[in-house]
């Protein structure tokens, strides 16, 4: 399940697994999915994006899938900075 809300200071994403059997496998449908929302509704500005948890590592890996959606959808438009592994 993917929720996203602008608000006046950013736009939050946050993706919960709803069930999935695998963090991974729904970071890498929610970082793309979250990229063409965003880029469908014209968002902009500050955002934050927060994954479902899985095993160390996978954030950085959702958070470069992320990446790579984002410059997909809106081309040079974007710049990513990126931190992960804050809990």
């Amino acid at each position: 399940r993917l929720s996203i809300e602008p608000t006046r200071a950013l736009v939050a994403v946050d993706v919960d697994t709803a069930g999935a059997a695998s963090a991974a496998d729904v970071n890498a449908r929610a970082a793309d999915e979250a990229a063409r929302l965003i880029a469908l509704k014209g968002l902009a500005g500050l955002g934050a994006i927060d994954f479902a948890a899985g095993r160390e590592g996978q954030d950085q890996l959702a958070a470069r899938a992320f990446d790579q959606a984002l410059k997909t959808y809106l081309g040079r438009r974007c710049t990513v900075a990126a931190a992960a592994g804050v809990r």
